[in-house]
């Protein structure tokens, strides 16, 4: 028996009770503070419509630290934890504090409403949910030894994913940096036989079309084939029938919408939303895609629309400068693929442990 369990079945044996969330804390609204207030390191955070971007800094906070926002607009249902003291803008209610209840607590708890908060939008004007909303949540009120030692196992679960997303965000840095290097080539110090060639990427790579678009209807969860469109995922889903997919092959992928170009090595088919499929006539696909990244960070010209990404200048070394150049970044690649994997299982177990430590409230 674990320590939360003696302390459940010392103080409340029979089952924890239930109250409004409205019935322990207060919810405030916010008080509007314009961008033209906002002052350029101010002593305090300002949160409005957003729970992970303040809207600024001020001189002066409205709401204590160790307090709970849930977000009322733009960013509807978005509920944090503040440590210190901030301005609470009119975008976002503050919760009250109350010698029954560990903040923190209440923080893990109705973070799993997120959604819930936000399917209560009002609709018509600028969406927005109501006070109520939140004062009518219910939530469980063990015994304040009890919230303490959930918080503590949650603050653990919570610090391991932080350290994480850091070394995550440093990787990248140390990425991009030495991408960046690796792609800066001086032909006064290249020996002749070794320098570069400069191409536009449209006469470095065709557009091949795909046999059909699978419309979003006929996506499925699982497959033998991913199904391949623009959006935060690569792959939105899956099919079982190979007369869809392009063969298997190693492809650069552009779509307008989330203008960027992505890589992919594989057998896919090609979803409703539509990208546009590049096949390297010359050049190693990998190094082509590592080129463009480069590219799209240091240019300022950069346009939405293929008619202008298809002007942009790769550089071509030999191959086997190619080859070295990708094996290098690979292995970084490889590396924060790890970290990513390793924070995605993380967040999973954190969830799962939540819902667990919140059993005895259901």
């Amino acid at each position: 028996m674990n320590k939360l369990e003696e302390l459940i079945l010392k103080y409340c044996p029979e089952g924890v009770k239930r109250v409004k969330l409205g019935e322990v804390l207060d919810v405030n609204r916010g008080k509007r503070l314009t961008k033209s207030q906002l002052i350029n390191g101010g002593l305090y955070e300002v949160f409005h419509g957003s729970k992970d971007t303040p809207l600024g800094t001020y001189n002066e906070s409205n709401a204590p630290g160790d307090t709970i926002i849930v977000v009322n607009t733009g960013g509807i249902g978005g509920v944090k934890y503040c440590k210190d003291a901030f301005w609470c803008s009119d975008g976002s209610f503050w919760l009250g504090h109350s010698k029954k209840v560990n903040n923190k607590f209440i923080y893990y708890y109705i973070s799993q409403f997120e959604n819930y908060f936000a399917s209560q939008k009002r609709l018509g004007g600028v969406p927005t949910i109501d006070r109520s909303v939140v004062e009518s949540l219910e939530i469980p009120l063990p015994p304040l030894s009890v919230q303490e030692e959930i918080v503590r196992m949650l603050d653990a679960m919570s610090e391991l994913q932080e350290n994480l997303e850091k070394e995550l965000e440093e990787r990248r840095k140390q990425f991009a940096c030495y991408r960046d290097k690796l792609m800066t080539f001086n032909d006064l110090t290249t020996p002749p036989s070794q320098r570069i060639e400069w191409k536009q990427l449209g006469e470095i790579c065709k557009i091949i079309a795909p046999p059909a678009k699978l419309q979003t209807s006929e996506y499925l969860r699982e497959g033998t084939y991913p199904v391949i469109d623009q959006g935060k995922h690569l792959i939105v889903g899956y099919t079982n029938n190979e007369c869809n997919t392009l063969p298997i092959g190693e492809y650069l992928l552009y779509g307008d919408h989330t203008c960027s170009v992505k890589y992919f090595n594989g057998q896919f088919a090609q979803g409703a939303d539509g990208l546009k499929i590049l096949q390297p006539i010359a050049g190693l696909c990998k190094y082509l895609f590592y080129a463009v990244c480069t590219f799209n960070i240091k240019s300022s010209e950069y346009k939405r629309h293929w008619s202008e990404v298809k002007k942009i200048s790769i550089p071509l070394p030999p191959l086997a400068v190619q080859k070295e150049i990708t094996g290098k970044l690979d292995k970084m690649e490889e590396l924060i693929n790890n970290i990513e994997s390793e924070l995605t299982e993380r967040k999973k177990q954190y969830e799962y442990y939540r819902e667990k430590l919140f059993l005895f409230a259901k």
